[in-house]
């Protein structure tokens, strides 16, 4: 968590921003900012997302730094029935080998990939 908090201090530095103004921008105080910043505190999901937004950062990788699902992920699980059933079948599927998930994961990869060229 301190490594991640240094990186947003520095993003936070380079657009020269406060931590007033930076928690401002981000809807949260400047002492919660700090304590992110100095790896005390882990942020909410709805803070990342800010932060990747205020600093113009990818939010999937800022997720995946703090190795959580980003929110439009969650929410298109929570809408999407067939793919939550889906993936849950999968995961939780004692007779698939970890070699079998990663199987159905490149072949969806594959599919994606076949229908957005």
């Amino acid at each position: 968590k301190k490594e991640i908090g240094m990186d947003l201090r520095v993003e936070r530095v380079k657009r020269q921003l406060s931590l007033r103004d930076a928690g401002y921008g981000i809807g949260i105080s400047e002492n919660y900012l700090s304590e992110i910043e100095r790896g005390l505190k882990t942020p909410s999901d709805e803070v990342i997302k800010g932060a990747a937004e205020l600093y113009k950062l990818d939010e999937k990788y800022l997720f995946d730094r703090y190795k959580r699902i980003p929110l439009v992920i969650q929410d298109e699980l929570r809408e999407n029935d067939i793919l939550a059933s889906t993936l849950y079948k999968m995961v939780t599927n004692d007779n698939l080998t970890a070699e079998k998930k990663k199987e159905i994961s490149e072949a969806i990869a594959e599919l994606y990939a076949s229908v957005t060229e």
